[in-house]
């Protein structure tokens, strides 16, 4: 049982070596990364509409907290292999084989994920929200919630794309059948829309531009447990 303590202690401090580079780069380039998260709004603004900072201190912690934020995501795909290299030996060798192609699907589908929100829905519903207003009314937004909502969107769009692969687990671990997750493909549906009314502004095409590629990634992962016999 040392043992593994040991060698999880060792991996641990690669990991956080490569966090801390990670973070030092991206507190370096905090005030690119800060204009970069702030695109989709910025573009939305007309000129009498600002971005502003409510607290003194978030002149510092602000590109801190992105920096850290950023640093995260960064290294994530190296926490991942650190993970993934003190578990392997556990595993036999088909379980390595569907754990290295989970991973680095996961990987891929989330920052699929993330590109499409940033650069898809983010644009759109900003616009909506900010052309949604009376038009003697201008914007004072704080800065520090723009960058929150931005990155809570990236990340949850992120997580959306999971869904094939949390599909396939799923048959994987025999907890439904693939049968079964074809028999709620109705459902499934109805659930996709309300998550796009959930996440986007009242606005149609912003709702069905989120239903549609949902639903696809759960009939992708239905394909996917066909052709892999899971």
């Amino acid at each position: 049982m040392l043992i593994y303590f040991i060698e999880l202690r060792r991996r641990l401090i690669k990991y956080l070596i490569c966090l801390s580079f990670c973070l030092l780069g991206s507190f370096y380039y905090s005030q690119n990364l800060l204009h970069q998260v702030l695109a989709p709004l910025l573009m939305t603004l007309t000129g009498d509409d600002k971005l502003v900072l409510t607290k003194i201190g978030d002149t510092i912690f602000l590109p801190l907290e992105l920096a850290l934020t950023c640093a995260i995501i960064l290294s994530l795909p190296y926490a991942l292999w650190q993970l993934w290299q003190f578990v392997m030996p556990a595993l036999h060798k088909d379980e390595r084989k569907i754990g290295r192609i989970f991973i680095l699907a996961g990987q891929f589908l989330f920052v699929t994920g993330g590109i499409f929100g940033y650069k898809l829905i983010l644009p759109w519903m900003f616009n909506f929200l900010v052309q949604y207003r009376t038009p003697y009314l201008h914007l004072m937004l704080d800065a520090d919630n723009a960058i929150s909502l931005t990155l809570k969107m990236v990340l949850i769009f992120g997580l959306c794309f999971q869904l094939p692969l949390i599909c396939m687990f799923l048959v994987w671990i025999e907890w439904v059948s693939s049968v079964q997750l074809r028999s709620i493909r109705r459902y499934m549906l109805v659930g996709a829309f309300i998550v796009g009314m959930v996440l986007a502004p009242p606005d149609v095409c912003s709702q069905v531009l989120i239903a549609v590629p949902l639903y696809c990634l759960y009939e992708l992962g239905l394909i996917l447990v066909k052709f892999s016999r899971l």
